[in-house]
């Protein structure tokens, strides 16, 4: 009557809604202290459904009761969704199955939690607390629990886990996520992702979200990497024992394995990879706040790095081969080469033969020759640098940088 007396008839929502709005007032309760002479809280119907070999049973309320502080009241004699039996479901606390929900196998509903969509939950598993799962395909020995909210929002996606993960904190499992193994997962957002083996994963985002019509993206996690504060995203993997912990992003097509320790403020993105015993430590400098690793860097060996600045990154014309130079835990300076051909490796190895005939009598690898140079190229500029007046003018150091620009 408002909205016509207004002129606002186009802004009327739709009679299914009103209907159901008004249908919902006329059975609100005056007190939420209603209830039967058994105290149960609901009880099994004679409406049923198969899943996995079982019967399943749709539930009915006995008394008004809340599931938890998200959600409408359950009243009494509303169907819920489907449980083989009634130990899938306790009879306490604010926990129920609504809508199309299932469960069955040794599952068990407990607390305040809530089953709703078409939320699958099987095998033994434990949803406690005031988790609410929608959606989701659960099973196996997971146990879900605190205010973990797991659900699938876009039509046509899925949410699989299963195995012995535990989710708790307040945890967000969305759209595309998939868990196995022996994950354990606490106060996290995990969107698209491939999670397996014994990760950790705290207070992190982990994946894009789902959007409907974009190709996916799923960051792999597996399996002992340990995921702490970081932000890992779009198709990056964390494997191995890697330990990835602070204010750090990790991007694209990134991978960081082995033992590889990634802390402080650092952005890892491109086709960086990171491996072995390799540790990036973004203190954060005055004129260098982070580190930032992208392109086709590879670290590894003990390699140990403070600020962008440690890292010397050269790709050929064809952004197909490259070199990275680093320096170690020791201060040496270390080198890594990808998918370099063997006529550029012959024809360094000939040039620095002419160069520096010592070295060949020594028997250095190619690799210790590359790091041999650049530690030569860095002492020399270091040299001149010490040796430099550096009380320049504006113009003469444009000067300056535009000639050192073009020998460079």
């Amino acid at each position: 009557k408002e909205y016509i007396e207004q002129g606002r008839e186009a802004e009327l929502p739709d009679r299914e809604f009103m209907l159901k709005q008004v249908q919902q007032e006329r059975r609100e309760p005056k007190a939420i202290e209603d209830g039967n002479e058994t105290g149960l809280k609901y009880e099994l119907t004679d409406i049923t459904k198969e899943r996995n070999g079982e019967t399943l049973y749709q539930i009915r309320a006995l008394k008004t009761f809340r599931p938890s502080g998200f959600s409408d009241p359950v009243l009494k004699g509303d169907l819920g969704g489907f449980v083989a039996k009634k130990e899938n479901l306790s009879q306490d606390g604010g926990c129920w199955v609504s809508e199309t929900g299932v469960v069955y196998g040794n599952a068990k509903i407990e607390g305040d939690a809530e089953i709703y969509g078409d939320a699958e939950i099987g095998g033994n598993a434990r949803i406690q607390g005031k988790a609410r799962i929608a959606d989701a395909r659960i099973k196996d020995n997971v146990i879900i629990c605190d205010d973990v909210h797991i659900g699938a929002f876009v039509k046509g996606s899925s949410i699989e886990i299963s195995g012995n993960v535990h989710i708790s904190g307040n945890s967000f499992v969305n759209d595309g996520a998939s868990i196995s193994g022996n994950a354990k997962i606490k106060g996290a957002e995990i969107n698209q992702a491939r999670i397996t083996g014994d990760v950790i994963i705290q207070n992190a985002i982990i994946g894009n979200k789902y959007y409907r019509g974009h190709e996916p993206e799923y960051v792999e996690l597996k399996n002992h990497a340990v995921i702490s504060g970081a932000k890992i995203r779009e198709s990056a993997l964390i494997g191995g024992n890697a330990r990835v912990e602070g204010k750090v992003l990790i991007t694209d097509n990134a991978e960081v394995t082995g033992n590889a320790y990634i802390h402080g403020t650092t952005t890892i993105r491109g086709m960086a990879r990171i491996t072995d015993d390799a540790e990036i430590n973004g203190k954060g400098y005055e004129y260098q706040p982070w580190v930032t690793i992208g392109e086709t860097t590879v670290l590894n060996g003990s390699a140990y790095i403070e600020q962008t600045a440690d890292i010397l990154h050269i790709t050929d014309i064809t952004q197909k081969r490259s070199f990275t130079f680093y320096p170690d835990r020791n201060g040496e300076i270390q080198a890594t080469s990808r998918t370099m051909p063997l006529n550029i490796q012959n024809e360094f190895v000939k040039k620095v033969s002419e160069e520096f005939p010592e070295w060949v009598a020594t028997g250095k690898t190619f690799y210790h020759q590359m790091g041999e140079l650049a530690k030569a190229q860095i002492e020399s500029q270091l040299a001149q640098r010490d040796n430099t007046d550096l009380s320049l003018s504006e113009d003469d150091l444009n000067e300056l940088t535009n000639k050192k620009g073009q020998e460079l």
